[in-house]
């Protein structure tokens, strides 16, 4: 009886809701009809009879619809998971996308992997020319520049697997915490930490002076007893590119000098420097940048020596291709992290072995009420440890 009765209600149910229709429709029961004997499109029911606002013929425009509290969700949003993520940083390493590939978005994964093997061609590529070309060419200095650039492309590739597979597709990650325009004081104290070596603490201050496209950066490094020093300064011009990477060229020049190795160096030339943030490209990663320096450079080595009371100088002249490789990470809009490779020697810090360079990591706090702070960390055959200040004493409107 049980089983009767449920089967009876069942089969009751449409003629009930088609009989609400009916009287929804019109009194008698029956449809309405326009002149021409057409039956009006009804709109489609929802809860209590209510058509959702998106599906009337005078459908309210977004803001309206936000305004009444409706919100919007990307279809194509996929959220980030701590394992997706854990991951990219690790299996990814040797395939680059497979964090974004578990997360459910093969489009950027098939990016981030072809990104990976552009980079290992490259770099390929660079190895080969720098085992035929001679030391003394600027072969030599060209290929260690593809070289750099390409470790460059392939740890940007993976830092973007692992950034977007923590934070998911749905939406953009910080914006990179720009130094604002205007002038600024920069001061910092720099300590060498090795035994031996005659010159360990230094100071150092700067002051960079940054409009919409024109860069000036004049820099001091010495110790309290000028036993060390280095003086350089650079003028660059930026180019956006787009609005959120640019290109700078830049001429440049500097002078260093030890006196306890009685050694010296002066480099004059100019350099490009290209910051592309991965937001041009995969929109949520928009913050993670790449940046990417190549110069050419007229380096020439002074060495002091002293016989039977007479100084002599042996001055080296030598044309380089110095080149530097980094990625830029905001971790939100007051703290952003760097770390990157620079390919040339350093009178202090040195060379990490024969054929590298300087491997260095800094962490910014981006000025707050014009004052802000940095530590940088350098590491090749010596380490060193860089604490910093950052006084905005000029916004750009003020600055000349």
């Amino acid at each position: 009886m049980a089983l009767m009765l449920i089967l009876a209600v069942a089969a009751l149910l449409p003629a009930g809701v088609a009989r609400a229709e009916m009287a929804d429709a019109g009194e008698s029961g029956e449809e309405r009809v326009d002149e021409e004997g057409r039956a009006p499109e009804r709109m489609p029911l929802r809860r209590g009879g209510e058509v959702p606002p998106w599906e009337r013929v005078d459908a309210p425009s977004g803001e309206e619809l936000r305004a009444a509290g409706w919100t919007f969700i990307d279809e194509d949003a996929r959220p980030g998971t701590a394992v997706a993520g854990l991951t990219a940083g690790t299996a990814g390493l040797v395939v680059h996308g497979l964090g974004h590939w578990m997360i459910g978005d093969p489009d950027t994964a098939l990016l981030l992997f072809l990104g990976q093997g552009v980079s290992i061609a490259v770099f390929a590529t660079g190895i080969a020319m720098r085992r035929i070309a001679p030391r003394s060419t600027g072969l030599a200095g060209a290929s260690d520049a593809l070289a750099v650039g390409a470790g460059g492309l392939f740890a940007a590739t993976w830092a973007g697997d692992v950034v977007g597979s923590f934070r998911g597709t749905g939406s953009p990650a910080a914006f990179p915490a720009f130094t604002p325009d205007g002038a600024s004081l920069e001061l910092a104290f720099s300590r060498l930490f090795a035994q031996g070596m005659h010159v360990r603490d230094h100071g150092v201050i700067a002051v960079p002076l940054r409009w919409s496209r024109l860069r000036i950066h004049p820099e001091l490094h010495a110790d309290t007893r000028f036993d060390y020093r280095r003086a350089q300064l650079a003028i660059g011009w930026r180019i956006p590119l787009d609005r959120l990477s640019s290109l700078e060229l830049r001429a440049l020049g500097d002078d260093e000098w030890q006196r306890a190795s009685s050694a010296g160096r002066t480099r004059l030339g100019g350099e490009s420097v290209m910051r592309l943030d991965a937001g041009t490209v995969v929109s949520h990663l928009t913050g993670l940048v790449w940046e990417l320096r190549v110069g050419v450079m007229a380096d020439a080595l002074a060495l002091e020596s002293v016989q039977g009371g007479r100084r002599m100088t042996a001055d080296l002249l030598r044309i380089t291709v110095p080149s530097e490789t980094a990625l830029e990470l905001a971790v939100n809009p007051v703290v952003h992290l760097s770390a990157g490779y620079r390919h040339r020697d350093d009178l202090l810090v040195g060379t990490w072995g024969d054929q590298l360079g300087v491997f260095w990591g800094r962490l910014g706090i981006v000025p707050r009420n014009r004052i802000g702070a940095e530590v940088l960390l350098e590491q090749g055959a010596f380490f060193r440890a860089q604490l910093g200040l950052r006084w905005v004493f000029a916004e750009a409107a003020a600055a000349p």
